[in-house]
């Protein structure tokens, strides 16, 4: 499904007091992205996509201090907080608010890189080739997405969410405009105490843009009874996976 980028917008809006403390599986991708980076590697212009509250922002910058950050997410309120981040460095060159598949980006970049956000996207084939017009003669694409198995206890139940793209059909998209120097996937299970804690996760850490109603008292009972006959484990937890999909290229 095409998601509706301003609910996204919106959800994430609402999760930005709460990501942090609640985002344990996304801030798990963004140190293993950031481990499979080339080594002593300063990209000197660089640009990173959905930037959120600035887990990997802040960790880019630590890492490569003589690199300028062009730094971008669809929600503007996140722009103070995170640019400010930045600029204490003195390495912050602009916030591009908006939508990534729809503003214009700076060109000769050596690094686009972005965590757990292109899943979002429409047109990730069309952002793929964006990103190789935009970066200089051997620059690097670092992204994280995720796979089919992403929330799969909630889709075979629910149904719906987000198209995944497996990860050879995802390499492939990448291989026509890029040398892939590394794809791996991975699956992160957090265990909850209940069924509700899961969905409260969801809304905390805004991942829940894809809900399109509400339900009534009867078919969230209906929900958490089918959830917990599934997916409780030993300890009397209930389960939800994460699938990532980790991605290094090269312009060729």
């Amino acid at each position: 499904m095409k998601v509706d980028k301003e609910q996204v917008k919106r959800h994430f809006s609402k999760s930005l007091d709460t990501y942090d403390q609640e985002a344990a599986a996304q801030q798990l991708i963004v140190d293993h992205l950031l481990s499979l980076m080339p080594e002593d590697y300063s990209p000197g212009e660089a640009l990173e996509i959905g930037c959120g509250t600035g887990y990997l922002t802040k960790k880019l910058i630590q890492n490569n201090r003589d690199t300028s950050w062009w730094i971008n997410d669809l929600v503007d309120d996140v722009r103070e907080g995170v640019g400010e981040e930045i600029n204490s460095k003195g390495c912050f060159r602009r916030f591009l608010p908006g939508d990534a598949e729809q503003i214009d980006f700076p060109g000769n970049l050596n690094l686009i890189i972005s965590a757990s956000t292109v899943q979002w996207f429409h047109h990730l084939d069309q952002f793929i080739t964006k990103v190789h017009s935009s970066l200089s003669k051997n620059g690097w694409f670092v992204f994280s997405s995720f796979g089919p198995r992403n929330f799969h206890e909630l889709r075979s139940i629910r149904g719906g969410g987000l198209e995944y793209f497996p990860l050879k059909e995802l390499g492939r998209m990448v291989e026509a405009s890029f040398d892939v120097i590394q794809i791996e996937e991975d699956e992160i299970s957090l265990e909850f105490d209940s069924v509700r804690d899961v969905l409260e996760h969801l809304k905390k850490t805004g991942v829940n843009a894809t809900a399109t109603k509400c339900w009534t008292r009867t078919e969230m009972q209906e929900f958490i009874h089918e959830y917990e006959s599934r997916y409780k484990t030993a300890s009397g937890k209930v389960t939800l996976t994460y699938h990532p999909i980790y991605v290094v290229a090269q312009k060729k």
